[in-house]
């Protein structure tokens, strides 16, 4: 194991927590991705092989696991390997392995990532053949290796307890793959299915580098695609893949690393601006609403005077890279605009989570943040306060008062 092993696992990020020990993970696929190899770069990361084979063992028909180290170019990585021990495997298709989700002997948080990535994959499958996904019958997907590669990969998370994971963009593949359908095209078309709306990229050789399972856990564990976030890094992992690739091509290998989130970090974000001039002020909240149901971090819009004195409107529009291109079509979409300018920008991003509290009698989502570990901001959520005010027929001044009061009252509690 790497040195950084006794860092795998988060202290904490509850309510009133400094988020010591808080990580991010970023899960490097620019060369591919497949469950067993983001299963090996966990292992390699840090995370005890037995933490997650013990588990598996007691929920999961028999087989064989097998961890060894391996050389990708003379760089030093993991490999994970599953041997069945059915004498005849059956074909499961997913009521069958929800059922074996269907446990208490596994963390409830790992099972729901589990049941959503095979979901998922049933419903790709089931979308490609033109059937509902309880008819999908897995072959490759459902053999044993890819039950635990998936929920082996999930337990690993849970495990790691990550606040935030991100994933680089998901490399396509093309030339053909050989399947229990016969042989495909490269990218599969459940691998098309399951990365729609992902950020994807072309691959300077011909053979399958992302797999199913790899596209579906990587959409369904990432928060955001992006290349990365600045921070200070804490650890790394690498898993390589079956296949050794030939001297000229990219090795098979996926990277994991974490980074500290207990700190401010800088991250990249786009910034869309459009002039205009043809609108009007009652134009703007449209926009703005519009805009952040597309996903935008924030919106808003300045008054300008333009070119020959006439007033105007200056609509910004903040965004995760990866996502712009979605953004600025909105943005042609809503507001008519002929052009958009758009450029990156760092932007400082404080630790901070979104609990929620019952708090005189109400559901209130609390906004909190930290400063080198010290509590710098705790507020709670405006749409939550007017709630409270229209069902209660009070001024949203007196709600806000009245919230506010009882979480100083709360913190004064804590701190004694």
């Amino acid at each position: 194991m790497r040195q950084h092993a006794q860092n795998v696992t988060n202290q904490g990020t509850g309510p009133g927590s400094p988020h010591a020990g808080a990580i991010r993970l970023h899960l490097d696929a620019h060369r591919g991705i497949a469950g067993d190899m983001v299963l090996a770069a966990l292992f390699d990361l840090g995370i005890p092989p037995e933490s997650v084979l013990g588990p598996l063992r007691a929920v999961l028909p028999p087989f064989h696991a097998t961890v060894i180290p391996v050389s990708r170019r003379s760089i030093r990585a993991l490999s994970f390997r599953v041997e069945s021990g059915e004498e005849e495997p059956p074909r499961r298709g997913i009521r069958e392995i929800e059922s074996l989700l269907d446990t208490p002997d596994l963390p409830s948080r790992a099972v729901d990532r589990a049941r959503r990535t095979f979901r998922l994959l049933a419903e790709a499958e089931g979308a490609v053949h033109g059937i509902s996904p309880e008819e999908v019958h897995f072959h490759e997907i459902g053999a044993i290796d890819s039950l635990v590669d998936v929920i082996g990969v999930c337990l690993a998370i849970e495990r790691l307890d990550p606040v935030e994971i991100t994933c680089s963009s998901i490399p396509l593949g093309s030339g053909t793959v050989s399947t229990a359908h016969g042989l495909l095209a490269v990218p599969a078309p459940a691998v098309l299915r399951i990365l729609e709306g992902v950020p994807v990229h072309p691959f300077p050789v011909g053979r399958e580098v992302t797999t199913p399972t790899g596209a579906a856990l990587a959409v369904v564990l990432a928060d955001r695609f992006c290349a990365g976030v600045n921070g200070r890094l804490i650890g790394s992992g690498s898993g390589a893949g079956s296949r050794e690739s030939a001297p000229d091509e990219p090795p098979n290998v996926l990277r994991v690393w974490t980074t500290d989130a207990g700190r401010s970090a800088l991250e990249e974000v786009v910034l869309l601006e459009t002039n205009l001039d043809t609108a009007s002020g009652e134009d703007a909240g449209d926009w703005i609403d519009a805009l952040l149901a597309e996903g935008a971090l924030d919106a808003w819009v300045v008054p300008t005077i333009q070119k020959k004195g006439r007033p105007g409107l200056l609509l910004s529009v903040l965004g995760h890279p990866g996502e712009d291109e979605r953004l600025r079509r909105a943005m042609f979409r809503w507001t008519g605009t002929l052009g958009v300018r758009s450029r990156t920008l760092a932007r400082e991003a404080l630790p901070r989570e979104v609990t929620e509290a019952t708090l005189r009698g109400h559901p209130v989502r609390i906004k909190r943040a930290w400063l080198d570990g010290e509590l710098l901001s705790e507020r709670p959520e405006h749409e939550d306060l007017l709630r409270i005010a229209r069902e209660t027929g009070r001024p949203l001044r007196v709600v806000r008062a009245e919230i506010e009061a009882e979480l100083a009252r709360l913190r004064e509690g804590d701190s004694r």
